[in-house]
């Protein structure tokens, strides 16, 4: 089959442009993406075609397929695709190679327009090119699909937490406050109730095989992007578990840059170890679990840690912050009934995370081989 592609250069493909300074824009709609994603939105568009995002410093693995208006700040190139290349299927293409090998950086990763240029690419023809890109596209969209469900669920969740145990409507109250709080109730410091760590400060050498190393920048709010992780050996996933273990039901926090993003682990099977992550090991109570899970979720806990962030050129978290976050502790009964509807989204949730899973080995697996040629399409 690859004897039907042809070879050409990147320049040849698209047309590489910088991004532009953003901070002149006044707020709006349009999406402002840098090396991490989305910055912020703004009323104005640097380009409103179909292009392809690159990192020029930064994590040089995280691209964008964009089809719609947006602005790109300069530690990211947009592109311009010129006609007879599918603008879908380049995009796959470029995730499927190793830019991190580019890199001509030294404190920074970064990448040149003169090195991209470069960069050799091997095309089947359009059609094919197009059924390709539809068989990838077909599964993010599924999995996106489970990702909106599951964020559709959490919020069903917060909104019964929030009527609960921040408006004070929950089942049986008599209205009966003391000092301000319903009869049973009180405030404890996390400490109190289970262990809070944080993850291993060292850096364990990449390797093609074994097990994830997740850092704060793979932790979304409410999931983690293993897109651009690495992976690290057997033996230093378990000498950063002698200090780190994540278990289900611990919680992850992130601690220095973009600080807050939570995961709730809810896994049965845990492949990935954490660095610079705070970990409240919610697993130490069952009982609790997803009571503390959107109690630190909360706007409340969320104003607490913003007030004792530390550092001046990077905040972060520090433990004793952490340790000390204030709990309102409800009474066992309503506690219990919680947790128990909590726990029901969460195993519909489950069932969606291993859909996800599922369909992202899949991706992962198809990708190089369409790519290269080693599978074969059919036209339609």
């Amino acid at each position: 089959m690859m004897s039907e592609w042809k070879t050409y250069k990147l320049s040849e493909l698209v047309e590489i442009k910088y991004g532009k300074d953003h901070k002149h824009l006044a707020d709006g709609v349009i999406p402002v993406y840098g090396s991490g994603g989305i910055m912020r939105f703004a009323e104005t568009h640097l380009y409103d075609r179909e292009s392809i995002l690159i990192p020029r410093k930064g994590t040089l693995s995280n691209l964008f397929y964009l089809d719609k208006p947006f602005w790109s700040v300069d530690t990211m190139f947009y592109t311009k695709i010129k006609n007879g290349v599918h603008g879908k299927y380049l995009y796959y293409l470029l995730k499927s190679m190793d830019l991190a090998s580019m890199n001509v950086g030294s404190a920074v990763p970064s990448l040149t327009t003169e090195v991209l240029n470069k960069v050799e690419i091997s095309l089947p023809d359009l059609p094919t090119q197009r059924q390709i890109a539809q068989i990838l596209s077909s599964l993010d969209d599924k999995i996106e699909l489970n990702l909106q469900m599951n964020q559709t669920l959490e919020a069903m969740a917060q909104a019964i937490f929030k009527e609960w145990f921040v408006d004070f409507n929950f089942p049986g109250f008599d209205g009966e406050l003391v000092d301000g709080l319903p009869k049973g109730w009180r405030i404890v410091e996390l400490s109190s109730l289970i262990s809070v760590k944080d993850g291993t400060h060292d850096s364990p050498k990449q390797q093609q095989e074994g097990k994830y190393l997740i850092t704060s920048k793979h932790l979304k709010n409410h999931f983690i992007d293993f897109s651009s992780a690495y992976k690290i050996s057997d033996d230093d996933f378990n000498k950063v578990n002698k200090r780190s273990k994540v278990d289900r039901l611990d919680i992850l926090i992130t601690m220095i840059g973009t600080v807050g993003n939570l995961y709730f682990v809810h896994e049965n099977e845990i492949d990935f170890a954490i660095k610079n992550i705070g970990l409240f090991k919610a697993s130490e109570r069952p009982d609790l679990a997803y009571f503390l899970y959107f109690t630190i979720d909360s706007k409340e806990t969320s104003e607490y840690f913003t007030k004792r962030l530390a550092g001046s050129t990077q905040q972060y978290l520090t433990l004793e912050t952490l340790r000390q976050t204030p709990i309102l502790l409800p009474d066992d009964e309503t506690l219990n009934s919680f947790n128990e509807y909590a726990k029901t989204i969460y195993e519909r949730i489950d069932i969606n995370s291993q859909n996800i899973h599922s369909l992202t080995q899949t991706r992962d697996t198809l990708l190089p081989k369409l790519m290269s040629g080693n599978i074969a399409v059919m036209n339609t």
